[in-house]
């Protein structure tokens, strides 16, 4: 299945983990073990998406201008750019295009590869 969800698929089994009740979660049982190592790998995930934000957010800062009463923002796609990681650069392309378009959600994925792939 698609790994955009993939922290709420992992929520999901948690929370059928959590139903079995605190004896089968009590001590070192397999459930127990199971939901540890869940909600470790669910909090690295996050880490990891508070990095690429951030490192988004940096980008931005540094090299755009949204322009909102014309609805455009200036955005620098030099060698900056290119040299940002793949999933800092689609998360950078999603931002400016939810701020100029005025939508409320950010393209899909598959549209902003597209995007991506013409830039490079």
């Amino acid at each position: 299945g698609s790994k955009i969800f993939m922290r709420a698929r992992m929520r999901a089994a948690l929370e059928m983990i959590d139903a079995m009740g605190p004896v089968a979660l009590s001590a070192d049982t397999p459930a127990r073990r199971m939901r540890d190592h869940i909600g470790e790998v669910v909090d690295h995930m996050q880490a990891a998406k508070d990095e690429l934000n951030s490192q988004a957010t940096a980008y931005l800062e540094r090299s755009s201008r949204l322009v909102e009463q014309f609805g455009y923002a200036f955005f620098n796609a030099g060698e900056d750019y290119h040299a940002l990681p793949r999933e800092v650069a689609l998360r950078v392309l999603a931002r400016i295009i939810l701020c100029i378009g005025g939508g409320p959600y950010a393209p899909s994925t598959e549209s902003l590869l597209r995007v991506y792939d013409k830039i490079y």
